[in-house]
């Protein structure tokens, strides 16, 4: 018979029995070939197949900085390549922060979309209403139709996101001359207002033309429904909701400054040194690395004013997109985000597919493996920003969940604009991914057409059949749901490639 202390010591000494059991177990079971999760097992085959691509590029690029990341459900790769700083021979590390230029533009969109559905503000709201009292101060008491004239009665907020208010875009060559002239001055709203020509290109809804100076009035609409007092006031972070924003540890909206006080990373203009005017468009000069950090870090305020690194690039298009996100705006605004057409007026962009805030894109001569939906497969959606010295993209491919971004801190060019190092690093990171995460092979003669990353992809392809029927085209949602829908199909092949 036991007694209670007995009982106790029996129940211990069969408690460490049962407790050294566990450990000896747990040491075997370490030691067992067992496979490492899915999520980690993609992230080697990634790494392994995108860290030499990366260098490849970086010195294909005089060693440019280049970054990149990718984010999926289970994934968060961030990689880096080249030097962050040419001086003193810095190499360049992930989650550093670089200017993107208008990749700023979708966090101007999805500011407004959050007040549309706080009820504060109506897609089809008067552009006068809402930014006539910022608007004026700005300008020492002169109204936007003083300057703009009486058409701007009838552009509404949804005109300026849609890019379809026939407002031109600011004169690249003017703010190209004003930067030179005084790198460290801010140019803000007012001034792109004043460098940009108010002659409207068509009535408000009759024709696409990329507008950054629309871009730059939605800011005054979304500063004052913030109650601030000047544009000075407001910046894009409080477009993420409070439960997420500490993740985002390497984003930032300057307000004015040189870049170089807001990031390490050095950015050069590697050819923009002898600028010229041919039919209203650049030419660029022989190369000739010039330090661009002491230029201001505002680029024109809401339009272009983001400093990103790509691991936030990519973590805020998956936010927005990702198939089980719904972290910033309602299945109704991600919706009306990829209603989109072409633009088919102005300097830049003809033909390309612009929603609200989005560009879509897709890439040429993809063969999808036994599954038939190669259309759908092969479309992404996406922006592009470029900041003097530097610039990325980043986007979301519906059909595989996944989001990606790059950057680089060099302005180089190889023949024409979109083959920019992230750009170009882009056309052989994305057979890549699409290997990696949906088991899909590219055919041979994908290489033969040639790669133009982003929204002029389809120029590249050999084959033009499939390319838009005309300018004014109109691409729907339904094309991005569909290609969701495609996504499901291909989740069963993920685990046969990695």
């Amino acid at each position: 018979m036991h007694t209670p202390a007995s009982n106790h010591t029996h129940v211990r000494r069969s408690t460490l029995i049962v407790l050294f059991a566990l450990c000896s177990l747990m040491q075997l079971c370490s030691a067992l070939p067992f496979p490492p999760p899915p999520g980690h097992r993609s992230i080697d085959a990634l790494t392994r197949r995108l860290q030499p691509i990366i260098d490849a590029k970086a010195a294909q690029y005089n060693q440019a900085g280049l970054w990149l990341s990718v984010q999926t459900e289970e994934i968060n790769l961030s990689l880096a390549a080249g030097l962050s700083d040419f001086a003193s021979s810095r190499a360049a590390v992930p989650d550093q922060l670089v200017p993107v230029g208008s990749l700023t533009k979708i966090w101007t969109a999805v500011g407004v979309l959050q007040q549309v559905e706080r009820h504060n503000l109506r897609l089809s709201d008067s552009i006068v209403d809402r930014a006539e009292p910022m608007f004026s101060r700005l300008n020492n008491g002169t109204s936007l139709v003083e300057v703009f004239g009486p058409t701007i009665l009838n552009v509404t907020v949804e005109h300026l996101l849609h890019m379809n208010s026939g407002i031109q875009d600011y004169d690249d060559a003017a703010m190209l001359r004003a930067t030179w002239g005084d790198p460290e001055h801010d140019l803000g709203p007012a001034e792109v207002v004043a460098l940009t020509n108010k002659t409207f290109l068509c009535n408000p809804g009759d024709c696409l033309a990329y507008s950054s100076t629309g871009y730059e009035l939605l800011g005054l609409v979304l500063a004052t429904a913030a109650g601030a007092s000047s544009w000075t006031g407001f910046n894009q972070l409080p477009v993420l909701p409070e439960a997420i924003r500490s993740a985002y540890k390497g984003t930032k909206f300057p307000l004015g400054g040189a870049c170089n006080t807001v990031t390490d990373v050095q950015t050069y203009a590697a050819n923009i040194t002898a600028y010229n005017q041919t039919n209203g468009h650049p030419i660029y000069g022989a190369p000739a690395m010039v330090e661009m950090g002491n230029v201001s870090c505002l680029n024109g305020w809401v339009c272009g004013n983001l400093v990103s690194s790509t691991t936030d690039l990519a973590r805020f298009w998956y936010d927005l997109f990702g198939s089980r996100h719904n972290k910033l705006l309602s299945g109704w605004a991600v919706t009306k985000m990829l209603d989109w057409d072409a633009l088919d007026a102005g300097d830049w962009g003809d033909g390309t597919k612009y929603g609200l805030g989005t560009m879509f894109a897709k890439m040429p001569n993809f063969s999808w493996s036994g599954t038939g939906d190669d259309e759908a497969l092969s479309e992404y959606l996406m922006h592009g920003g470029l900041d003097w010295g530097s610039g990325g993209l980043a986007g979301y491919h519906p059909a595989l969940d996944f989001s990606f971004a790059a950057t680089s801190n060099s302005d180089s060019y190889d023949v024409i604009m979109y083959d920019m190092a992230a750009y170009d690093l882009m056309c052989d990171v994305f057979p890549v991914l699409n290997e990696v995460l949906g088991n899909v092979t590219l055919p041979d003669e994908y290489q033969a057409a040639g790669c133009r990353f982003g929204t002029q992809a389809w120029n590249a392809t050999t084959d033009s059949s499939h390319l838009a029927a005309g300018r004014g085209e109109h691409v729907g949602p339904m094309n991005f749901l569909a290609s969701r829908n495609a996504r499901n199909a291909k989740r069963a092949l993920r685990g046969s490639h990695y």
